[in-house]
């Protein structure tokens, strides 16, 4: 009797164990590049890292990936983004790993290309993540938390209701125009979007909201699936909930025949540089989205401050391209085809890319530059500044 009574409690004590563990909250740790966030992921019993994208519905790897773990490929399918179409396969992972948080019969795509070169992430995190549970981002930290019940500073934070569209959470939005009307509608939260928002191009093509920007300049984005052309500005008022802001950058898609179909009332998304902003709170339990400011929420808005591109050459040098009118590198007299061989006294070669795009994230920054410029050694000063 003595033994079953034991057994009774053994077994109890093993049933509340694992309720308190079901609604144990799970830190996971991330890190940013730029404005992105990456995790490092256990698959298949492999380390790798994958973007953190809410933008996209589905979790992604490539091809090649899911033949390296032994993944079905059965269900051919196609996927349409900003970069075109993609042949795909519908599958299932059997178990992904984000730390501690495990889950398990995942589905997922798996296409031919993951990061169309702008990345060495091997797969992206979708937003079915979000679904049927909680989810807090802590820019600050670098702390994501998974649960049932992550706290939330209600007192703080701004309430919006969501809506997952086509796999998406969708929040309702307004932006002010240059007539001073607000467009209403909904926009994608994106922490995969590299930008403050975008415009979508079927609702440029209804409001022709590029006219409401006093300045505004050509620009290439790019997304996991490829690269499309925008023209950057800045908005005259954009609001989500109780939150009210002025002179946000905003990116508007330029049409072509690769854009995808998107719902009447979508407007485009709310990229990650604004969303790093807040404390974020996903509650996909109750489809609802928290705000909370937290130590940039009322930081100055850069649209960009480098105002050029570059790639290496087989010195590995800095080859200048695409320099935008009136930004940093304009304004010291570089032009495109310029090599930059020394940056603050030291040599280009020995600067990786990161370390040099550093020194553009303070606006007055200064940076000496040694180049070349048709067999001629130069030296300029670049004074960092916005372009907008």
């Amino acid at each position: 009797m003595k033994q079953k009574v034991q057994l009774i409690f053994l077994a109890i004590s093993l049933m509340f164990a694992n309720l308190v563990s079901a609604q144990k909250n799970i830190e996971v740790p991330f890190y940013t590049k730029g404005p992105l966030m990456y995790v490092n992921v256990e698959l298949g019993g492999e380390y790798c890292t994958f973007l953190f994208d809410t933008g996209a519905s589905n979790s992604i790897i490539s091809i090649e990936f899911a033949k390296r773990l032994g993944i079905n490929l059965d269900k051919e399918t196609h996927v349409r983004s900003f970069g075109g179409v993609q042949n795909a396969y519908d599958i299932v992972i059997p178990e992904l790993k984000l730390g501690a948080y495990t889950r398990q019969n995942v589905k997922a795509m798996a296409i031919p290309n993951v990061t169309s070169g702008q990345g060495d992430y091997v797969g992206v995190i979708g937003a079915e993540f979000l679904k049927n549970m909680v989810l807090n981002i802590d820019y600050e930290r670098g702390v994501m938390t998974f649960g049932s019940k992550v706290k939330v500073d209600k007192n703080k934070s701004v309430k919006i209701p969501m809506i997952f569209g086509g796999g998406l959470p969708l929040i309702d939005v307004r932006l002010l125009d240059h007539k001073q009307h607000y467009i209403l509608g909904k926009m994608i939260v994106d922490t995969g979007a590299d930008a403050y928002l975008l415009f979508n191009s079927d609702a440029e093509k209804k409001y022709g909201y590029a006219e409401s920007f006093n300045q505004k300049f050509e620009d290439v984005t790019f997304s996991p699936a490829g690269q499309f052309r925008t023209i950057l500005g800045r908005t005259s008022g954009f609001g989500m909930g109780t939150i009210e802001v002025e002179g946000v950058p905003m990116k508007v898609i330029s049409p072509n025949e690769h854009t995808p179909d998107m719902r009447n009332d979508v407007l485009g998304f709310i990229g990650n540089k604004l969303l790093s902003r807040y404390h974020i709170t996903f509650d996909g339990i109750n489809n609802l989205l928290y705000l909370t400011p937290n130590s940039i929420a009322n930081a100055p808005t850069y649209a960009n401050l480098v105002g050029f591109r570059f790639m290496a050459n087989r010195d590995r040098n800095f080859v200048l391209m695409q320099i935008v009118e009136n930004g940093t590198a304009d304004k010291a007299g570089l032009i495109n085809g310029d090599v930059i061989t020394m940056i603050d006294g030291r040599k280009a070669s020995q600067t990786n890319i990161d370390e040099f795009l550093s020194l553009f994230s303070t606006i007055g920054n200064e940076i000496e530059i040694t180049y070349s410029r048709n067999q001629k050694v130069l030296k300029t000063t670049m004074v960092v500044n916005d372009i907008l």
